[in-house]
C-alpha cells in the first residue's frame, strides 16, 4: 500500500535560555505504512508529541526530512503546508477543542468548509460521519450537552471531514474514564480495520497501545523500541 509517512534524520532543539536548550528529537527515522495503526509511547519529555507535531506539519524540524504520501512537507511554504494539512491530515487532541457555541454538526462541518466544501456538502458529510460514530441523534447538541466520550467522537468526526490519509491523535483518551476510553479506542480501531485509515496515536497508556498493531517507544528524543511494522531506526545524538 506504500508509505503514509516517512521521517529521516529528524532533529528538533528548543532553546530555553541563552545557554539552556533541550533536544526534543535526536536524528529520528520513522516510516509508517498506509493502513497501519501505530502507538507512540514514552515518558513525559521523551519527544513523542514533538514527533507527532512535526509528522503532522504543525512544527518544522531543525534538520532532516518529512514526507507525507511521497510529498516532502518540511520544505513547503506556510500557505502550501496549511492547505495540505487541512486536506490530508486529521488531528484529535486530548482537550477536544470544540467550539462551545456550535452544535456537534456545526463543529464537524466547519472543518469541511475550511477544507473547501460548500456549506451544504460539509453539512451532509458531517451528518454521515456523526452517524458513523454513533452520534446521529446527538448532532444538534452543543458540547456542554455531551459526555466526554461523545465530545471526543465529535472531534474524531471533525478530523475525518476532509478524508485525511493520516489521522493523528495526541493522548485521545487522556481526559476520559476507563470505560469511555475503551469506547473511543474501539471506534478508532474500527476506523482502521474497516476503512483502512492510517492511525498514529501518542499515548502513555499501555492498554491503549496494546490495541495498536505496532508500538514505537521513545526516550530522550530517540526511538528505542519498535514492536513491529515498517522500518524504524533512531540515531543517538553525539554526547
Amino acid at each position: 500500500m506504500g508509505l503514509a509517512l516517512q521521517m529521516e534524520g529528524v532533529t528538533r532543539r528548543y532553546r530555553l535560555g541563552a545557554d539552556n536548550y533541550v533536544d526534543a528529537l535526536r536524528g529520528v527515522d520513522l516510516s509508517v505504512e498506509a493502513g497501519d495503526m501505530v502507538a507512540i509511547m514514552g515518558p513525559s519529555g521523551s519527544g513523542k508529541s514533538t514527533l507527532m507535531h512535526i509528522a503532522g506539519g504543525l512544527d518544522t524540524p531543525d534538520s532532516g526530512a518529512v514526507w507525507l504520501e511521497g510529498t516532502r512537507i518540511d520544505t513547503l511554504s506556510d500557505r502550501r503546508l496549511t492547505a495540505l494539512r487541512s486536506r490530508r491530515i486529521g488531528f484529535v487532541f486530548q482537550g477536544f477543542n470544540l467550539l462551545p457555541a456550535l452544535t456537534a454538526l456545526e463543529n464537524t462541518a466547519l472543518a469541511g468548509q475550511y477544507g473547501g466544501m460548500s456549506r451544504r456538502q460539509a453539512s451532509r458529510r458531517a451528518t454521515e460521519l456523526l452517524a458513523l460514530l454513533g452520534l446521529g441523534e446527538r448532532a444538534r447538541h452543543r458540547p456542554s450537552e455531551l459526555s466526554g466520550g461523545e465530545q471526543q467522537r465529535v472531534a474524531i468526526a471533525r478530523a475525518l471531514m476532509n478524508e485525511p490519509c493520516l489521522l493523528m491523535a495526541d493522548e485521545p483518551t487522556g481526559n476520559l474514564d476507563s470505560a469511555t476510553s475503551a469506547e473511543i479506542m474501539t471506534e478508532l480501531e474500527r476506523l482502521n480495520r474497516e476503512h483502512g485509515m492510517t492511525l498514529m496515536l501518542v499515548t502513555h497508556d499501555p492498554g491503549v497501545a496494546a490495541l495498536c498493531r505496532r508500538r514505537v517507544e521513545m526516550h530522550d528524543g530517540s526511538i528505542v523500541g519498535d514492536g513491529g511494522g515498517g522500518r524504524v531506526v533512531s540515531a543517538e545524538a553525539d554526547a
